[in-house]
């Protein structure tokens, strides 16, 4: 749910002049900032499986959890050509 959200997002500012060029150089500040936070995933585990597993432990611990948030933008910026924000509001949460 929380990535189809950040999705949208995307979608919707990529339709917004200038949109694309502005989100490509957030996209860049979020990988700085996150590649300064500890990656919460312990090695060899699925990062979606562990997230939910985990949720209210990593809620809990802000670097944790803004790690995750940081690779959901990341994650709904790799998928922006996929689905336009019409195809993706239509589709829901």
């Amino acid at each position: 749910g929380e990535v189809h959200a950040n999705r949208v997002a995307v979608a919707f500012w990529l339709t917004q002049p200038g949109g694309e060029a502005r989100l490509s150089k957030l996209m860049d500040v979020v990988r700085v900032v996150q590649g300064n936070l500890p990656n919460p995933v312990p090695a060899g585990e699925d990062r979606v499986a562990f997230f939910q597993q985990n949720y209210t432990a990593l809620g809990s611990n802000p670097a944790a959890y803004g790690w995750y948030q940081f690779q959901m933008f990341l994650d709904a910026w790799a998928l922006k050509d996929q689905k336009d924000f019409r195809t993706l509001l239509a589709e829901g949460a």
